[in-house]
């Protein structure tokens, strides 16, 4: 007989179903994401610019949903920024840019999951990007 494992049962692996059905829901929003293209911006500044390094859309996701990185840091982390004043800034339309993405990402995530007849209605009602 199984073990009882966090209210569900484990299998002879060790894993639960619960697992197993997380983890293709993470592979279907990898899916997802990959047929993104990579988020590009050029700084269009005579101040000192960042590399402005492509974004992908999984990194995106990942750094704002999975690991909690504020879009404003991450843009600085990619080098979305200019030096003005001495001091790191990210532009207005770089921002919008990012947030913008991120509600492209997080609807092809959802889309990916509907495709796949997965039912997360209720795990992503009344998210909003802000």
């Amino acid at each position: 007989m199984p073990e009882v494992v966090d209210g569900g049962q484990q299998s002879a692996g060790g894993i639960t179903p619960h697992l197993i059905a997380v983890g293709q829901r993470v592979q279907i929003a990898q899916q997802g994401l990959a047929t993104l293209p990579d988020l590009r911006h050029r700084a269009r500044s005579s101040d000192e610019c960042g590399a402005h390094q492509p974004i992908s859309y999984r990194v995106l996701i990942d750094s704002v949903c999975v690991f909690g990185v504020d879009l404003a840091e991450l843009a600085l982390r990619k080098g979305w920024f200019v030096k003005r004043d001495g001091k790191h800034t990210i532009p207005k339309q770089q921002s919008q840019k990012l947030k913008a993405a991120l509600v492209e990402g997080l609807e092809a995530v959802r889309i990916s999951w509907k495709d796949a007849n997965i039912d997360v209605s209720k795990m992503v009602e009344g998210v909003e990007v802000g």
